[in-house]
C-alpha cells in the first residue's frame, strides 16, 4: 500500500492468492515528495521486519552505436530475470539474449536501423517491459523536404525536413553544392532574382558519428507570370483552378483541359481531365498534409504552381 506523507492512501495492489508472489504498485511519483510504503506478507507464520529496497526500472546504453554497445537494466532485483530484444527484429544481435539474470548485454550490429531495444524482466511471475530509442550505424534517410518559401522576388527559399531520429547534424545541397551556412533540420537558400521557370534540386542527407545516410531529393519550382489562379492554398478541401480573364499565355488560352498534382518527389499523385473550362475543382480528400506542386495544362501550354495542403 502507497500513502502520501500525511498517511492517506494513494494506491493499493492486493493479491489475495497465495501462490502469486508477485505484487505491483504503479503510481506518477512528484520530485521532492515523501512516501510511505506498507509491504504485508500472505503467511500468518512469519512476521518481523523486512529490509525494503526501493529503486527505478531502466536501461542504461548509448542512444546511438556503430558497431557494438552494453546495455544494462538499472535496480533489476536479484533473482529476476531478463530477456533482450528489439524492434524491428534483424538489426542487432544480443549476447546474452537471455531468459539471464546477469542485467548486462551486448547489442552488435547486424544492420543500419532505428530500433527500440526492449528489456523484459520477470520477477516472482511478475513481468516489466523497459524500452529505449537506439540509432544502430548510420542514420535513415531524411523524409520528404518541406518548402515554407520559395520567392524570387527576394531572391529566398526556405526547406526544412523533419529531425531525424540519432542524426547530429546534416548537409544541404541545391543542386549539388554544399549549403555551408545551415546544418541543421532547415536551411534557407540564395535563388535568382530574374529567372523564372526554372527547378532547383534541393538534397539533404543526415550525419551521426558512424556517418552520413543517403540523400532525399525535392525540386523547387519558380515559376514566371501566372496566368491561374489556384485557391484556396494552403488549402484542406477542394481546390479551386481559374483562368486570369486579364491575361492569354503564349500557347494557352483563358481555359484549361486538364490538372495534375505531383508531391514534391515528383511522383504524379493525382491527375484530372476537363473540356476547355475557365474553373474547375479538384478533390484532395485522398492527398495527405504536406507541399505539392500543382500542374496546369491547356493544349501545350503548362504552369505550376506550389500548393500547401493541411488537414
Amino acid at each position: 500500500t502507497l500513502f502520501d506523507n500525511n498517511l492517506v492512501q494513494l494506491a493499493q495492489n492486493d493479491n489475495t492468492s497465495p501462490t502469486n508472489l508477485f505484487s505491483s504498485i504503479q503510481f506518477n511519483f512528484i520530485a521532492g515528495s515523501e512516501y510511505f510504503i506498507r509491504v504485508e506478507n500472505m503467511s500468518n507464520l512469519t512476521t518481523g521486519y523486512y529490509t525494503l529496497q526501493i529503486g527505478r526500472f531502466s536501461i542504461t546504453g548509448s542512444p546511438t552505436f556503430c558497431t557494438s554497445a552494453t546495455y544494462s537494466v538499472v535496480n533489476m532485483p536479484t533473482g529476476a530475470t531478463v530477456t533482450w530484444s528489439a524492434i524491428p527484429s534483424g538489426v542487432v544481435l544480443f549476447n546474452p539474449t537471455g531468459p539471464t539474470t546477469n542485467p548486462t548485454t551486448t547489442a552488435t550490429q547486424f544492420n543500419n536501423g532505428n530500433i527500440v531495444i526492449q528489456a523484459s524482466i520477470n520477477n516472482c511471475g511478475g513481468q516489466f517491459l523497459l524500452t529505449l530509442p537506439v540509432t544502430v550505424g548510420t542514420p535513415s534517410p531524411p523524409g520528404a523536404i518541406n518548402f515554407s518559401l520559395i520567392d524570387p522576388t527576394f531572391g529566398k527559399l526556405f526547406a526544412d525536413i523533419e529531425p531525424v531520429a540519432g542524426a547530429t547534424s546534416y548537409n544541404w545541397y541545391m543542386n549539388g553544392a554544399l549549403n555551408t551556412l545551415y546544418h541543421g533540420a532547415s536551411a534557407h537558400f540564395s535563388i535568382s532574382k530574374t529567372q523564372c521557370d526554372i527547378e532547383y534540386d534541393i538534397s539533404v542527407e543526415a550525419i551521426n558519428s558512424c556517418g552520413t545516410s543517403s540523400q532525399s531529393h525535392a525540386n523547387a519550382y519558380v515559376p514566371c507570370d501566372n496566368y491561374y489562379m489556384v485557391s484556396p492554398n494552403p488549402a484542406s478541401g477542394d481546390v479551386s483552378v481559374s483562368a486570369v480573364q486579364t491575361k492569354s499565355a503564349n500557347g494557352a488560352n483563358t481555359t484549361f483541359d486538364e490538372v495534375r498534382i505531383y508531391d514534391m518527389q515528383g511522383n504524379l499523385k493525382k491527375n484530372q481531365k476537363f473540356n476547355n473550362i475557365k474553373t474547375g475543382f479538384i478533390n484532395i480528400a485522398g492527398l495527405g498534409s504536406g507541399t505539392y506542386f500543382i500542374e496546369i495544362i491547356s493544349g501545350t501550354y503548362k504552369e505550376k504552381h506550389q500548393l500547401l495542403i493541411q488537414k
